[in-house]
């Protein structure tokens, strides 16, 4: 018996059939029941696959975590490479737990068992502290000229990520060292 709390619980109700079958499907010899009225899943079968079921149930939520701008740019600059450090692969590599980097906000969601959760959590605020980002003060006057296309190419050469904000900011992010040493680069496409 596998017991069920919010938000997992309404995520049964929603999409319980759905879940049960993937579940079942990817864990041989055990068979899965969503029972309601008890919010839990009973489950059977040998006591190998009812601990992958527990490990698979125990991964399907996670808490939020909220990151600077320059962390989450960071994170999202790297998020597909599988190079030594690209931060996301080496924490989900490390922890076990798995990260999903929120497209819309400066946040990421942590999935896996509560030890990883708490393990990946330590790393993302060590990652956190080797962050920064770094504004150009581009001069007013100048701005029209700062072509975003060419600085994102010339960010991505240096390893840093790149932004011009609402008010017409240009901001560089990324780990403290790369930005410090991309910042009079960008400045001369600028100025």
């Amino acid at each position: 018996k596998i017991n069920l709390e919010d938000p997992l619980l309404s995520g049964f109700h929603r999409r319980g059939r759905r879940k049960l079958r993937e579940i079942e499907e990817g864990i041989p010899d055990c068979h899965v029941k969503f029972e309601k009225a008890n919010a839990c899943l009973m489950v059977s079968g040998s006591l190998e696959a009812i601990e992958m079921v527990r490990f698979r149930v125990e991964c399907m939520t996670g808490p939020r975590k909220r990151l600077s701008v320059a962390t989450w740019a960071e994170m999202m600059r790297t998020r597909m490479s599988q190079d030594q450090g690209a931060m996301v692969a080496e924490i989900q590599r490390l922890t076990g737990c798995r990260l999903h980097i929120e497209r819309g906000s400066a946040e990421v969601r942590l999935f896996g068992p509560d030890d990883s959760v708490a393990q990946a959590d330590q790393m993302l605020d060590r990652f956190e502290a080797m962050c920064s980002e770094i504004d150009l003060n581009v001069p007013t006057a100048f701005l029209p000229h700062a072509n975003m296309e060419v600085l994102g190419r010339v960010a991505q050469d240096l390893c840093v990520s790149c932004r011009m904000t609402e008010d017409r900011r240009v901001w560089i992010m990324g780990f403290e060292a790369a930005v410090t040493l991309a910042k009079p680069i960008m400045e001369r496409y600028i100025l």
